[in-house]
């Protein structure tokens, strides 16, 4: 294609442009994450009063009763 377009250029011979593709879509991003933050933010409608779900009591770990606190250096004071 384009050896011809040289080749008509240096005969002086007329040529045509090329059809010029429709540009794509172009979508600006930050507009888009604007939109979608504001449709999350908007506070959904209420249905009621809904009580607020209760957790579960914590099961205390039995490993942590073993642990006993570390005194560095204290001992020899100690037995002494």
């Amino acid at each position: 294609m384009l050896r011809e377009l040289v080749e008509a250029k240096t005969k002086g011979l007329a040529t045509t442009p090329r059809a010029v593709a429709e540009p794509t879509k172009v979508i600006n991003l930050m507009d888009v994450l604007k939109r979608s933050l504001a449709k999350d933010a908007e506070p959904e409608p209420k249905q009621g009063a809904v009580s607020k779900p209760t957790r579960a009591k914590a099961v205390p770990d039995p490993r942590q009763r073993a642990l006993l606190p570390v005194f560095a250096g204290q001992t020899r004071l100690l037995q002494s």
